[in-house]
């Protein structure tokens, strides 16, 4: 079936930015709370070699722009080459 996909805008504001492995979220959400930081960003990329999230805990600072409607096609088996 569709799926939907919402591509925002999104202030990030004075960023935390955090690469640690395994790191202390308790203090980094309150760091947020608190009015230290606006966001977090969670380098995995250069830690775990994943990806980079961002994360943000007031709704003021998303944009919904768009939204996209998308359909997962499995992928077929294949030998390789």
């Amino acid at each position: 079936g569709w799926r939907p996909m919402l591509v925002c805008r999104v202030m990030l504001g004075r960023v935390n930015y955090c690469d640690q492995v395994y790191p202390d979220v308790p203090v980094l959400v309150r760091q947020c709370l608190d009015g230290t930081y606006h966001s977090i960003c969670g380098d995995r990329e250069k830690c775990r070699r994943t990806f980079r999230e961002f994360v943000i805990y007031n709704v003021d600072q998303v944009l919904p722009e768009y939204i996209i409607w998308y359909s997962q096609v499995p992928m077929e088996e294949t030998a390789p080459p």
